[in-house]
């Protein structure tokens, strides 16, 4: 179960920076607010599989503050995003 947290907390990261990079390569007329939420959404993935991945391995409360980190973040985007 560790591993699969790590997993997808690495490749909601990597996500992340790929989206980021490609927000600074667009130009700032077309950027898009879909892919500005998009790239937020996958940010908190990676909090959350991260932080559950600190908690299950050391049982910190660092992992419990990164999950609602990325808990909370999520739910404040979804809130906002239109669908």
């Amino acid at each position: 179960m560790k591993g699969f947290f790590r997993l997808l907390g690495i490749l909601f990261a990597l996500i992340t920076i790929l989206m980021g990079l490609f927000l600074l390569a667009k130009d700032e007329n077309t950027a898009d607010h879909a892919i500005r939420s998009w790239s937020i959404i996958a940010m908190s993935g990676a909090l959350i599989f991260n932080g559950g991945y600190y908690y299950l391995k050391d049982r910190s409360k660092q992992g419990i503050v990164m999950t609602s980190v990325g808990a909370v973040i999520l739910i404040m985007v979804l809130s906002v995003f239109p669908f």
